[in-house]
């Protein structure tokens, strides 16, 4: 099972609200953004669970979106209880709450139109736990509701696991990378740097979801062939317009082939309850 206790520690350690103002993180912000406003429409009400300190309740609620925010850290909650009263739109943040994605009792049946799951799949470690989750998402989702889940797939999260071992000392030995090799999951030997991962197969994902009761609208990466280069797509952002644009067409029309997916970082499902 998921320690939890990790997990919040580890998102105390680091400003995760700036972290989407890194290159890595402005440029996937920039896409889940266009993404979910191209799923979701406005003035719908919308959970973000394991949203962290607001980045995207914030924006989305200066959109015009109903927004509910909660995660498991009391940290992250406190801090977007500050960073929204700045950043966001208080007529459009109904709540900001404690909440464990296992348990979302807080909430009632059919509340919401949609929910994001950025952040809980990535540190859920088991497929019960997953299923647990997903359960009660599906419960909380109105008929018709979307959601939009977050994941890290097997060979990136292998990938990122061996750059630990090799650079990151003491995170990661011979034993992390077969456990990961062999199960999709990353126990991180020390109490340093991203804690109680699960990188999941997309096929075994696209299963879970579909016994939720879920059925795919879309499985596709984030920052896909531009992984590893957005610092320099940035730039051209800035500079050369019609690069940056061409670039863009080509990381959203690579974005849902399976090879692009499985080793590009970070991916996300998009679903729908019927």
């Amino acid at each position: 099972m998921t320690d939890q206790e990790k997990v919040k520690s580890y998102y105390s350690q680091f400003d995760e609200w700036a972290r989407l103002d890194t290159a890595e993180g402005r440029l996937e912000f920039d896409i889940l953004l266009n993404l979910i406003e191209q799923y979701l429409p406005k003035g719908c009400t919308v959970l973000d669970l394991g949203g962290g300190p607001g980045r995207y309740t914030a924006a989305l609620s200066l959109r015009g979106y109903d927004m509910h925010l909660a995660d498991l850290s009391p940290y992250l909650i406190e801090t977007a209880k500050i960073k929204l009263k700045e950043h966001g739109d208080p007529a459009f943040i109904k709540s900001i709450s404690v909440a464990d994605a296992l348990n979302l009792k807080r909430y009632g049946s059919e509340s919401f139109d949609a929910v994001l799951l950025l952040g809980p799949l990535y540190h859920l470690t088991s497929a019960s736990e997953i299923q647990t989750c997903l359960a009660e998402v599906y419960r909380v989702l109105r008929s018709g509701g979307i959601l939009i889940a977050a994941y890290i797939p097997w060979l990136s999260g292998i990938r990122s696991v061996l750059a630990r071992a090799l650079y990151q000392s003491g995170q990661a030995d011979a034993d992390t990378l077969h456990e990961v090799m062999e199960t999709g999951r990353f126990r991180n030997k020390s109490s340093e740097g991203f804690q109680e991962g699960y990188f999941l197969k997309t096929e075994m994902l696209e299963s879970l979801m579909s016994e939720a009761g879920l059925r795919k609208l879309a499985v596709r990466s984030v920052r896909g062939i531009g992984n590893g280069m957005e610092s320099a797509i940035l730039t051209a952002q800035e500079k050369d317009h019609q690069l940056y644009m061409c670039i863009i067409d080509m990381i959203r029309s690579t974005a849902a082939d399976p090879a692009v997916i499985d080793s590009s970082g970070h991916a996300v499902y998009i679903g729908s309850k019927d």
